[in-house]
């Protein structure tokens, strides 16, 4: 068994301590990293990606996109990750109309019917559900991203994570009544 004796902090971070939101956000980032990875475990990729993410977050990025941009990171490394290239009933990649977290994806017009509690999702969404797997955090530009598509984004992320991961994030519950609150 290994011992840590010493660290020296490379980057301190002070904007995302500074600010609520930069910090509930951040936090929610760095709790999926510990409670996703085992305790043996270890990925310099994921490693990158977060610290990317909290660069991107304490640079002024839009924070909810880096979360589920991040999000998809995860689901990759758990193997959850959602089928968003075609449906994933029938196979079709045209006609997509709505996101099923309980199906594990995306279903077409014609196979809506099997999920009557599916999301509906505009092109915008998915398009983003597209990028997000491929995406490096390391090259995240500026993103503007219409309020309708980021809340369809955040309906199908958190329905899709309730639903393969099943954890309660105590940093997202905290974002959540944030929200709910306006803080």
């Amino acid at each position: 068994m290994g011992s840590l004796n010493s660290a020296e902090i490379i980057e301190a971070h002070h904007a995302l301590r500074e600010d609520l939101h930069m910090s509930a956000h951040a936090s929610y980032l760095v709790e999926m990293t510990d409670r996703m990875l085992g305790d043996e475990e270890g990925s310099t990729y994921i490693f990158e990606q977060l610290k990317a993410g909290l660069m991107a977050i304490e640079e002024g990025k839009d924070m909810q996109i880096v979360v589920h941009l991040y999000e998809m990171k995860m689901f990759d490394l758990a193997g959850y990750l959602p089928v968003t290239n075609a449906c994933v009933s029938c196979g079709e990649t045209s006609g997509i109309t709505t996101f099923s977290p309980a199906m594990g994806g995306t279903l077409c017009a014609r196979c809506r019917y099997k999920d009557t509690a599916a999301i509906p999702i505009g092109e915008g969404a998915l398009k983003l559900l597209k990028i997000f797997p491929r995406m490096d955090m390391r090259r995240l530009g500026a993103v503007q991203v219409k309020e309708e598509t980021k809340v369809q984004l955040k309906t199908c992320m958190r329905a899709y994570m309730d639903i393969h991961i099943g954890v309660q994030w105590k940093s997202r519950g905290f974002i959540e009544q944030m929200e709910k609150y306006n803080i």
